[in-house]
């Protein structure tokens, strides 16, 4: 196994992740950081990585898209294209917020020079609008997602 690979117990936990994701048809992925939601996106698949939240010109308060990579590693986000600004949460395979990264937009947008790779391993993202991510703390806080009824 590659250094980089996740660990059966930590693909089980995406995996449950993502199952919990799927219970409800009529719910929204829901980001928990305990009383605060960010209503997220899923981009689990290579195209939806790529393609993120370019050419939004919207994104409500408590809004974001959650990235679930494959395997555990080092992920460069940009602004390519992407027309506001955004907070950048990576977390590790246990769950864990490794680090916060604040993402403005670029003077040319088809063309971003600044990138904010994660600075250890991560096995998934989440962007959301700025403040959206007020008092989470890296180390302390964990990822827990689920999918909630729209009201």
């Amino acid at each position: 196994m590659r250094p980089s690979s996740l660990t059966r117990k930590n693909r089980l936990t995406l995996v449950s992740l993502l199952f919990l994701l799927a219970l409800s048809g009529c719910g929204q992925p829901v980001v928990l950081f305990g009383q605060d939601k960010v209503f997220v996106e899923i981009a689990d698949a290579p195209e939806e990585r790529a393609r993120g939240l370019m050419f939004r010109e919207e994104l409500c308060e408590r809004c974001g898209m959650l990235f679930i990579f494959e395997e555990e590693g080092v992920y460069p986000f940009w602004m390519k294209n992407t027309l506001i600004p955004m907070e950048l949460a990576y977390f590790d395979a246990r769950g864990r917020l490794a680090e916060v990264h604040r993402m403005t937009v670029e003077p040319n947008p088809s063309a971003p020079r600044k990138h904010y790779p994660s600075l250890d391993p991560v096995s998934a993202a989440l962007e959301a609008r700025p403040g959206a991510l007020a008092g989470v703390r890296a180390g302390t806080t964990e990822l827990c997602v689920e999918s909630v009824r729209k009201r």
